[in-house]
């Protein structure tokens, strides 16, 4: 089993004053580090900024798009943070540091995009319910964007990442 780094200490009420040090590790830690996946490098997207602050920070502490049942989605608002989240942000560079360990799950799928079909890799701890989404950039196959992680508790999610898994090609296995 990994040893998962510590909590970031964020709460409600000390969000405004750690944001920037939030924004600082993740400018340090995750998108300036030199991250790699296998032997493609990491990058994170910038554009569009939102409060000066690249985008995929904010999808990195921001909560989800919230399917209702009936089907409709609610936009991500960039204003509803996600504690959780980012907590557990120094999990992300982590997972992908390790990314070779067995406790780690990795498996590849096709994702629908505005731009065409792109493939999605999954780092899961399943031990730690905690998930990293990259993606080969469309521009260049030799590198990979960090889409997103969270954790991954909710039952639905879990229960679907664990049969994933399964039937999915692990791409550090070919």
């Amino acid at each position: 089993m990994l040893k998962m780094p510590e909590f970031m200490e964020i709460t409600p009420n000390n969000y405004s004053t750690k944001l920037e040090e939030v924004y600082n590790f993740y400018k340090y830690r995750i998108a300036h580090a030199g991250l790699k996946f296998m032997t493609g490098d990491i990058v994170c997207r910038k554009e569009p900024l939102f409060d000066n602050k690249d985008e995929c920070f904010w999808h990195l502490i921001t909560k989800d798009s919230n399917i209702l049942p009936n089907g409709k989605i609610i936009p991500k608002n960039r204003n509803e943070i996600d504690f959780r989240r980012i907590e557990r942000l120094k999990w992300c560079p982590f997972l992908i540091d390790n990314h070779m360990n067995k406790d780690i799950f990795c498996w590849e799928k096709l994702h629908k995009t505005s731009h065409g079909k792109q493939k999605r890799i999954y780092l899961w701890d399943k031990e730690n319910s905690y998930v990293v989404v990259l993606a080969e950039d469309f521009r260049n196959t030799k590198k990979y964007q960090l889409i997103t992680a969270y954790p991954t508790d909710k039952e639905h999610t879990f229960n679907k990442f664990d049969k994933e898994k399964d039937c999915c090609l692990d791409p550090r296995k070919h």
